[in-house]
């Protein structure tokens, strides 16, 4: 009992209603997935009527994608910074290496500069599972519990929005 007095309420109603939002967001966004997929990379390899691409314009292949996306957000945000110098120091030390990394990071900067309101989408993401985190820490929850706990939350309230699209727009999942 006393695992659930620690939970921050106030924090996970911000994570729960910013990701059941996603679900909602992506359940009414199926069929212009399907589109792009048939459109961008089905017809630029010729797989049009390929069984890839149908599988890959499912609306469970989107939803499975996201959902992966939502476990990886839910570790990056789990993960120390200062693991990360350890991950990238050895890459830094060479001159070519730095000079690489220099360039990519001016191309991202770039694409995140003409493309922000993906950046304000992924911002909306992050900033609760961020409040989140710092409320479980504070809690004395420990990493792998409060990873648990975060990606969790984010995958049920991902998969309650899809549910209550499919409800609301009478079209029931097959």
């Amino acid at each position: 009992m006393a695992f659930f007095k620690k939970i921050p309420l106030i924090a996970f109603l911000f994570l729960l209603s910013a990701y059941s939002f996603v679900g909602w967001f992506m359940a009414g966004a199926v069929e212009s997935w399907q589109k792009w997929v048939y459109l961008v990379p089905c017809a630029a390899v010729s797989l049009e009527f390929s069984r890839f691409c149908g599988v890959l314009a499912s609306r469970y292949a989107l939803w499975l994608g996201i959902a992966g996306l939502i476990v990886a957000i839910a570790l990056a945000l789990i993960h120390p910074l200062t693991e990360i110098k350890s991950v990238f120091g050895d890459w830094l030390q060479s001159d070519a290496k730095a000079f690489l990394s220099v360039i990519a990071i001016a191309f991202f900067l770039v694409l995140l500069l003409t493309r922000l309101d993906f950046i304000n989408e992924g911002i909306i993401l992050i900033a609760p599972g961020l409040l989140t985190r710092l409320e479980l820490q504070l809690s004395g929850y420990s990493d792998w519990q409060a990873f648990s706990i975060i990606a969790g939350v984010c995958l049920v309230s991902y998969s309650l929005g899809i549910l209550s699209y499919q409800y609301l727009h009478n079209n029931p999942l097959p």
